[in-house]
């Protein structure tokens, strides 16, 4: 994982728009017909990729399997739209037991808990399997499930991304409200700009700034964008 820090993209800055009553599952901002493009959008690109990834996860799921025997996916509970709790998928990247792991590296560890507390993440994190699991988080195809998860309505390709409650729990009850009014992405302004290095107050930062000023042209760039950092391998989703 890289050292912990931030450094913002200009060019993902947009204008403010007004923000008509939500409807439905639309995000503040969003028309009706801007919405139906965002869903079809989601749809399109994620059945798409789904479709050319399948070898890539079938080779993953072997791999992991032989290097770490257990359950090959993982699935965690998160708050989404309108504060629904939703299973996101990944293909699973810490051994079994990191329950266990987590809590007694935090006990024996001061430096650790701290930096936990700040990122919810840790730099040297013994939870994760050796080598396959470095490489599955590092190029994000652990991430790649989640299409399902978006085919379904539950997430979509670029939004705010579905933390777990504890994590929520950091932010403001404000900023907690506000984030539910919209749908949780597989990627976000957040992720390609800071990536996955910036703490919590850069967190609220970007994912309030796409909520206030999102669009779908926003949008292309970020998923434009998000091409280029998984491509760099710049931190972890």
């Amino acid at each position: 994982m890289k050292p912990l820090h931030y450094s913002s993209d200009k060019n993902l800055q947009v204008e403010n728009i007004e923000a008509p009553a939500r409807q439905s599952s639309r995000q503040p901002g969003q028309s009706q017909s801007k919405w139906l493009l965002k869903r079809l959008l989601d749809l399109l690109v994620s059945v798409a990729v789904g479709l050319l990834v399948l070898p890539i996860i079938g080779i993953c799921v072997g791999l992991i399997w032989l290097i770490s025997p257990g359950p090959v996916f993982f699935s965690h509970e998160r708050v989404g739209y309108q504060g629904k709790l939703i299973r996101v998928w990944k293909l699973r990247t810490m051994h079994v037991d990191s329950a266990r792991l987590l809590e007694a590296h935090l006990a024996k560890s001061p430096a650790a808990k701290t930096e936990w507390e700040q990122f919810f993440k840790l730099r040297d994190d013994p939870r994760i399997v050796p080598w396959i699991g470095n490489f599955l988080r590092k190029s994000s195809i652990d991430e790649l499930p989640q299409l399902l998860n978006i085919i379904s309505g539950d997430m979509s390709l670029v939004g705010p991304r579905p933390f777990p409650k504890y994590h929520l729990d950091a932010f403001s009850k404000e900023f907690q409200s506000l984030r539910q009014q919209v749908v949780p992405g597989l990627t976000g302004l957040w992720q390609v700009s800071a990536r996955s290095d910036g703490d919590i107050s850069i967190q609220e930062k970007l994912d309030r700034q796409y909520i206030e000023q999102h669009s779908l042209w926003l949008d292309t760039k970020i998923l434009l964008k998000t091409v280029h950092v998984v491509l760099a391998r710049k931190g972890a989703c």
